[in-house]
């Protein structure tokens, strides 16, 4: 088909209009981008700017929030159950276990917990054993379920403590003071009682036994010393009686090797260990963790409510307020005490309990 001139040279102008028009559309997006780039730039860096603010402010946050909890170490949140058992069971609390080492305040949390609630539970002073002994897994011998309370005392007072007053530790017992250098005992060298063996030969009626028996507290008699409750006389020490040295009661690895510790900072590690497995025990409810210079320094109201909230009972009482007492001129830290209970504590497992190493009791001696 034949096309006249004209009719060319007009699709040709029509072609040309029509690339013109596409040139200068893209020449304006182009223009557009080139004008929007610095917005878009803009943009994206107050983006990753806010990202930054926002970053640095949940930082301090959680660093704010750790703070105050190792500030404030408190129950449960030391507790060694998991939460999903004291919310998932059914049975109501019916005892209140108390568990905790001598020198540990256990007599005076003991008393308060029973002002406030012996009215409608039993509070006793053992779960399987007596509250300062290693408890052993015997579900038959407490209610289901029972509520523990383990409680501890800071590692450097609860140690010079128990060198101070040994309770039912004979062979750790204090001399006089004016004992001479050649024979001191445990008592009046701190070395000697942190580094002794937390032992004592048997005397008296423990050496007339077998060593098949079962001993006080239902201990076997290679796990004991004394087996027997009072292996000699109160006759037979010819002064008065100091810390209940008439009836020793030194507990062997537990383990049930028969060996006993090397020193009592090896007892107490495993009696942390002991205490805080009992919230394993078939009937056993939950164990917290209390600290017993966090419930003098802050006051009792915070375990009264716990405790009243998870057993639905009011308590009989009014919480114990903060108090401040007064350090003891007869309970001395040096800093080499210090320095030894750093180098030789487990603080693992001190700090399973809210415990760590204070660096500062090194820098001066102390006096509490």
């Amino acid at each position: 088909m034949r096309m006249s001139a004209t009719t060319i040279k007009n699709n040709h102008s029509s072609s040309n209009a029509t690339t013109k028009h596409a040139a200068q559309k893209k020449a304006l997006l182009t223009v557009n981008r080139q004008q929007n780039r610095p917005n878009s730039v803009s943009s994206s860096r107050k983006s990753q700017l806010w990202v930054l603010v926002l970053a640095v402010v949940a930082l301090l946050l959680l660093a704010f929030l750790r703070q105050e909890t190792e500030s404030f170490p408190a129950f449960p949140e030391f507790s060694n159950n998991s939460a999903s058992r004291s919310v998932s069971k059914v049975n109501p609390i019916r005892q209140i276990s108390i568990l905790g080492e001598r020198n540990s305040g256990t007599r005076w949390t003991y008393d308060h917990i029973s002002e406030c609630f012996n009215h409608s539970l039993i509070v006793k002073k053992e779960l399987t054993r007596y509250k300062h002994w290693f408890q052993n897994d015997d579900p038959s011998r407490y209610p289901h379920d029972t509520l523990v309370l383990a409680q501890f005392r800071n590692p450097y007072e609860w140690l010079k403590a128990m060198e101070h007053v040994p309770h039912h530790s004979p062979a750790h017992l204090r001399t006089d003071e004016n004992t001479n250098t050649s024979e001191r005992s445990a008592g009046n060298d701190w070395q000697v009682f942190l580094t002794k063996a937390w032992t004592m030969p048997r005397v008296g009626l423990d050496l007339e036994l077998f060593g098949n028996e079962t001993c006080q507290e239902h201990f076997a008699y290679k796990d004991i010393v004394s087996c027997t409750v009072e292996p000699l006389p109160k006759s037979h020490y010819g002064h008065k009686l100091r810390y209940s040295e008439n009836q020793p009661f030194y507990e062997m690895r537990n383990d049930g090797s028969g060996i006993p510790y090397d020193n009592i900072l090896e007892m107490r590690t495993d009696k942390i260990r002991n205490f805080l497995s009992v919230a394993d025990f078939e009937g056993v409810s939950d164990a917290w963790v209390l600290q017993y210079e966090h419930l003098v320094k802050q006051g009792t109201t915070k375990l009264v409510e716990r405790v009243a909230e998870v057993t639905g009972i009011e308590p009989n009482c009014k919480p114990k307020p903060p108090q401040i007492r007064k350090p003891k001129q007869s309970r001395f830290i040096s800093a080499d005490m210090a320095a030894h209970i750093r180098n030789h504590l487990n603080w693992t497992v001190e700090n399973m309990i809210g415990y760590e190493i204070e660096w500062d009791r090194e820098k001066e001696a102390t006096i509490w």
